[in-house]
């Protein structure tokens, strides 16, 4: 078995030479998905699987991004839409592959300590365009909820793509 990182534009490996190519929480950040896409299809053996995870266009960034807009209603905060995402992964990927099937995998994130909420919220790079003051504001607008409920409640939606490539 052969496990290696590489770019997914430019792969270096013959054509039909794999069983399984995984992208793992990666194809948003690819710069021209087209040519990405056509070398994974390229690489993979008739019957070969893409195993592509991804994120939506709910969960974490969409929960932030309502909370601060409670805060600041003209905050445009979190509310990038991922390139690649649960969305419209299934119509980009059927481009390249005709037997696709979409898993979801429920999930949360009880953050019990507000500080450290707020702490990785102030290291992405969203937070860049949020004002301290805001930021104070949603510290006390999450540790509100933490102190009712015991803990933050965070929503995730991420799922994976298992695409077949045709015979």
């Amino acid at each position: 078995m052969l496990a290696q990182k590489t770019d997914i534009q430019n792969i270096p490996f013959p054509d039909n030479c794999f069983d399984a190519v995984i992208a793992n929480y990666m194809l948003y950040h690819v710069p021209d998905i087209t040519k990405g896409l056509s070398e994974v299809k390229r690489i993979l053996k008739p019957g070969g699987k893409f195993y592509s995870a991804t994120n939506g266009t709910g969960g974490m960034q969409k929960y932030i991004s309502e909370a601060l807009k409670k805060i600041n209603p003209q905050s445009n905060a979190y509310t990038e839409v991922l390139a690649f995402n649960l969305q419209n992964g299934k119509d980009i990927l059927s481009g390249y592959f005709k037997d696709i099937m979409r898993v979801d995998y429920e999930d949360s994130l009880a953050v019990t300590d507000t500080r450290d909420l707020i702490d990785w919220i102030k290291s992405s790079i969203a937070a860049a365009e949020i004002p301290v003051n805001d930021l104070n504001s949603l510290y006390d607008y999450f540790e509100n909820i933490r102190q009712k409920e015991g803990a933050v409640n965070i929503p995730k939606e991420t799922g994976l793509f298992i695409s077949k490539n045709s015979v």
